[in-house]
């Protein structure tokens, strides 16, 4: 939790174009990763998703129609994205 809080924090006081430079320092190939975000999210814009393809490299981006609460509302189409990656 600490970790995550902090994160927000380092937004809040840097900025996003700042904290997301972080990942462009990295030395070694970057792990796969996936992104999954809802549509109708009503707490954040889903165009900063769309742009962390410009920060983290090999990151797949999947949207779906549903809300902020992706894994509680399709608990099916998050999972099968997991399971993808694996």
């Amino acid at each position: 939790l600490t970790s995550m809080l902090n994160w927000y924090r380092a937004l809040a006081k840097l900025g996003a174009k700042d904290v997301m430079k972080w990942g462009k320092e990295r030395t070694s190939p970057p792990p796969p990763g996936i992104l999954v975000y809802g549509l109708r999210d009503m707490a954040l814009d889903p165009q900063p998703f769309k742009d962390t393809r410009d920060y983290v490299p090999g990151c797949e981006l999947f949207s779906h129609p549903g809300s902020h609460w992706l894994p509680e509302e399709e608990p099916e189409f998050v999972t099968e994205k997991i399971l993808g990656l694996l």
